[in-house]
């Protein structure tokens, strides 16, 4: 599993560092953010009001960004790599992808996992993003499914 993982994630990156040359990259170095997330159903308690912060960094002068996250619901912490691209001009919409190494709440085990932002605004921007975990779990009913998928609206200032 670690290997599948490790040849996994360098898939991504590789892909991801191709892709840096088509892309006009977040024009600033950094970002701090808080952000609501939900809606997450765990062992029948629904967790849409927990909270997250997290901050990230510009690796060089390419449009990939390092990034911290801890929160209270079912991704306790995360960090990883994500590909962050932007319209030009004083307004920016932008939009990042990337991999996440996520430490889960139910399994207590690092994971992998996806996660995708949309913002906009100036140096101050609202986010709405998702966290897909990749874990596979049995359910209630017996069956194996993706689980804690969550969702995000928040707000992140920029510099």
């Amino acid at each position: 599993m670690a290997t599948n993982l490790a040849l996994e994630s360098f898939t991504i990156l590789t892909t991801l560092a191709l892709l840096t040359s088509m892309a006009a990259a977040e024009p600033r170095g950094y970002y701090v953010g808080a952000n609501i997330v939900g809606p997450v159903e765990e062992d029948g308690m629904d967790h849409s009001g927990d909270v997250s912060v997290e901050g990230g960094f510009r690796i060089g002068d390419s449009p990939l960004f390092g990034h911290v996250e801890a929160g209270t619901g079912t991704m306790i912490a995360n960090a990883g790599m994500e590909l962050r691209l932007c319209s030009r001009g004083r307004f920016f919409v932008c939009a990042s992808g990337g991999l996440d190494a996520a430490y889960l709440k139910y399994s207590e085990e690092v994971e992998p996992a996806i996660r995708g932002v949309f913002e906009l605004g100036t140096e101050f921007r609202v986010r709405m993003g998702f966290d897909l975990p990749l874990a596979m779990r049995n359910t209630a009913n017996g069956f194996t499914a993706l689980q804690d998928a969550q969702l995000r609206l928040g707000l992140a200032y920029v510099f």
